[in-house]
């Protein structure tokens, strides 16, 4: 019983450490996650996840990182990481891989290239871990920052393109945050007549504003700030850094400026305008003196009704006295094909200073004719409203004779264009710039195909030397021989012979530009040949005949004698130039004469 006893307290330690031990493996199952826990969890997560070894071997990648980039995971396991990366930025790998396994932990966003190579910005947490199998290796948490990228991207260019828009805008801009200047443009600056921007910066916009327009100014101000909407332009006055008054056009629109709320102010300087006007206002009666004794007509209207006219445009128009014109619409005097235009143009200098520039147009005499005129419209005043005057110049000569030059064009084209011979223009660089329709059917080419080719497209090996280099020669001013023969290679492989007449003219800009006339002289020069081979082979049969055969003009001189007439007369070639009367005897001599007259007036 005692050794029992004894026995069971010695196997009682054993036991309770045993049942400690089980205890303890009990908890851990039950507090420590399990592998299928992680599993789940990284294939769960909607962040890239990526397991490498110590090198960047990829050993895992879950479904967030694949998707992200486009590969299957099969395609990642056991490749570098290196491929990932942009080419520019590759070299880089090797370096992080260096830092993260001596302990680092990096984050930063780096360029990669997707599958389809299309390029990806990537946020990247990477450290080293202790890798299942028990080795060093890294995980890298992926986060797709291209949206993020390319939004932060295009509002920095935007922010470079407003800052460009705003420094170099040739008007001035001011921008003001609680009643103080922030930020002013190089035109505001100037205007300001400041020496630096510092002068200005942080000063209260109000101590630029005239006193006059002070309380004005603060409304809108007020009226911006309260209904958030743009002010529209009006006039104000300006005070710069040296104290001179600027008269000025203001606009102010809400702005933004460092995430607080403030105006920008977007003004020009008109000073000077109003200094002209005002002068124009003052001097109108001497300005009206002085076009009315201009001798070129001028019309001034307002509001599309005529207010003034000077003699020399009453003289124009037909009419006798102011009554004609003064009160009436302006279009009444645009004949109906130009009113729509005339409305556009009117419509415009009201509204702007601008000057219409050379318009043509046809007007309406008072007697309804009808006369072509170039004017020229500009924005003035008259009596204090905006009005335009329009100056006149008669231009009805000139259209007449431009569509004298235009019918003459038309009929030299028709002329040219129905010729029997080739005309082609070539400009100073061998190329065809005209041919007619009768020269490209010589050369078997459409028109169309010839121009803007070479002139020696048409010529065969033989041609080409000696028409190129009187080519040349005529455009260096050499004296060159206006008319000569060649030969031309058509399309289907023909030769044709041709003559041609060439010269140099100048075109409306002073080029060069050769003019060719060309005849076809195939036919005619076969034609010749062939009365030449007929002449040789006559002259052939005539010297070998036993026949006397004699030439002669009509008062009888021998101008031909075959070899036969020379032996038997005896006077060889001494015959050539005698008269056919010395060969007869005296006393048949007038019977050879009245034979001869009756056979010439073909009388028996």
């Amino acid at each position: 019983m005692k050794r029992k006893a004894k026995k069971e307290l010695q196997e009682k330690p054993k036991r309770v450490k045993k049942e400690s031990a089980g205890a303890k493996e009990n908890i851990k199952e039950n507090t420590i996650p399990s592998e299928e826990f992680y599993h789940t969890l990284f294939n769960a997560s909607p962040s890239g996840i990526l397991l490498e070894d110590a090198t960047g071997v990829i050993i895992k990648a879950n479904p967030a990182f694949c998707s992200l980039l486009g590969y299957a995971e099969e395609e990642l396991i056991g490749r570098k990481v290196h491929f990932l990366a942009s080419p520019k930025k590759r070299h880089r790998v090797d370096v992080n891989i260096k830092r993260i396994m001596s302990g680092e932990i990096l984050q930063f966003v780096e360029q990669s290239v997707k599958k389809d190579g299309s390029i990806c910005y990537i946020q990247l947490n990477e450290q080293r871990i202790t890798l299942p199998d028990g080795k060093p290796g890294i995980i890298s948490l992926a986060q797709d920052m291209t949206k993020q990228v390319l939004a932060e991207r295009a509002l920095k260019e935007s922010d470079i393109r407003y800052h460009n828009l705003f420094e170099f805008a040739p008007y001035p801009i001011i921008i003001h945050s609680n009643g103080k200047i922030v930020d002013l443009n190089h035109a505001a600056l100037q205007f300001s007549e400041a020496s630096d921007r510092a002068v200005i910066l942080g000063k209260p916009v109000m101590s630029f504003v005239h006193p006059d327009f002070r309380e004005l100014a603060a409304q809108r101000i007020q009226k911006l700030i309260s209904q958030g909407s743009a002010q529209d332009f009006i006039e104000e006055k300006f005070i710069t850094t040296k104290g001179n008054a600027r008269d000025v056009e203001v606009g102010v629109v809400p702005f933004l400026y460092e995430g607080n709320p403030a105006a920008q102010v977007v003004f020009r300087d008109i000073t000077q305008k109003k200094e002209i006007n005002k002068q124009i206002k003052k001097n109108e009666e001497r300005y009206r003196e002085l076009v009315t004794r201009l001798p070129f007509p001028i019309i001034v209207h307002s509001k599309g009704i005529v207010r003034f006219v000077n003699p020399a445009a009453k003289r124009m128009f037909g009419g006798q006295s102011d009554t004609a014109f003064i009160g009436r619409k302006m279009l009444d005097f645009i004949h109906p094909d130009y009113k729509k235009e005339a409305q556009k143009s009117i419509r415009t200098i009201y509204k702007s200073d601008v000057s219409s520039g050379i318009l043509s147009q046809k007007l309406i005499r008072i007697d309804g004719s009808a006369f072509d005129v170039e004017l020229i419209a500009n924005h003035t005043e008259f009596e204090g409203q905006p009005a335009s005057l329009v100056s006149f110049s008669d231009v009805s000569m000139r259209v007449k004779a431009e569509e004298a030059l235009r019918e003459s064009e038309t009929k030299f084209r028709i002329i040219v264009e129905n010729s029997h011979a080739g005309i082609t223009l070539i400009d100073s660089i061998y190329r065809f710039i005209y041919v007619n329709p009768q020269f490209a059917e010589l050369t078997g080419y459409t028109r169309d195909e010839l121009i803007g080719q070479d002139f020696r497209l048409v010529l065969d090996e033989e041609s080409k030397k000696l028409v190129a280099d009187r080519y040349r020669r005529r455009q260096r001013g050499e004296n060159v021989p206006t008319q000569y023969e060649f030969n031309v290679l058509s399309n289907d492989g023909a030769l044709r012979r041709v003559e041609i007449r060439s010269s140099i003219i100048k075109d409306q800009d002073g080029n060069s530009v050769t003019i060719a006339q060309i005849l076809d002289i195939t036919d005619r020069k076969e034609a010749e040949e062939a009365l030449l081979e007929s002449e040789e082979k006559y002259r052939s049969l005539a010297e070998t005949a036993t026949d006397l055969i004699l030439i002669h003009t009509l008062n009888g001189t021998i101008v031909y004698a075959n070899k036969s007439a020379m032996e038997v007369s005896g006077f060889g070639t001494a015959l050539i130039d005698m008269n056919i009367a010395e060969l007869v005897p005296e006393k048949f001599r007038s019977e050879l004469i009245v034979r001869s007259s009756r056979r010439l007036l073909n009388k028996p």
